[in-house]
């Protein structure tokens, strides 16, 4: 049997107004974090950041729930410096930046969520994203190609990034399909996994458009420290029984 200890459950809110995650929250945060067996989070995406703002997000943290900020900051190293200093003020658990905006990027962000946590133990996490879930191996060999000159693979392209992040000292966890997780632990092994692209044997949802996915269990056989479930749960005709089903995959 599987040891390792169940991974989190991030529950990834995809709603296109504060009130309606509001309202899902309402009835169904409860029940779903009474049937989970790990920590549970919500993930704040930049569709309803966009629409709710940056205090709903902070009354969303003051409630007692833990959040992770899924903006995947991108530009130059002043600016998302700023950004994720503004982030980490609304005492957010998580947040994201992408890898490709290199090392710079990174330690400014680091920099600036250490300043806002005052050097305490609780400042807000930097998860760097690789390589995202919506590219199939053909696409994402033509774009590495456009980039580099020279195509990649998924997997080869993420196991790099994951030991770049390493390397930097200044990122605490990495985002990857499931189906990079054993290349990344191989390669980053004090990097905090983060897995979306996760999909429930049986689960049907509206716009799917993740293309690397896999089963719970197996992204937790993979090595996944949290799994990130949006519609399969948030669009179930009932929310708290798809969540709890996750935890029964586990057995």
């Amino acid at each position: 049997m599987h040891t390792d200890p169940f991974p989190d459950l991030v529950v990834a809110l995809d709603f296109s107004s504060g009130s309606l995650a509001d309202d899902w929250l309402a009835r169904h945060y409860d029940g779903i974090r009474a049937a989970s067996r790990s920590p549970l989070i919500l993930k704040v995406g930049l569709e309803l950041f966009s629409a709710a703002g940056p205090r709903w997000v902070e009354k969303l943290v003051a409630s007692g729930k833990r959040v992770f900020l899924d903006l995947k900051l991108h530009d130059i190293p002043n600016t998302v410096g700023k950004a994720a200093l503004q982030a980490a003020r609304l005492g957010v658990s998580e947040m994201t930046i992408h890898l490709s905006g290199g090392r710079g990027m990174a330690d400014a962000a680091r920099k600036q969520v250490e300043q806002a946590a005052h050097g305490s133990a609780g400042r807000t996490k930097i998860l760097g994203v690789s390589v995202l879930t919506s590219f199939s191996e053909a696409d994402w060999a033509a774009t590495s190609q456009a980039i580099s000159g020279v195509p990649s693979a998924t997997a080869d392209s993420v196991q790099r990034l994951a030991k770049l992040a390493q390397e930097w000292g200044t990122i605490d966890g990495i985002v990857s399909s499931p189906q990079e997780l054993k290349r990344v632990r191989d390669s980053a092994p004090k990097l905090r996994t983060v897995v979306p692209g996760i999909r429930p044997a049986g689960s049907a949802v509206s716009g799917d458009d993740q293309s690397r996915t896999m089963a719970p269990r197996e992204a937790w056989k993979n090595g996944a420290a949290a799994i990130v479930v949006g519609r399969p749960i948030i669009q179930a005709a009932d929310p708290v029984a798809a969540a709890a089903s996750i935890w029964e995959d586990f057995q």
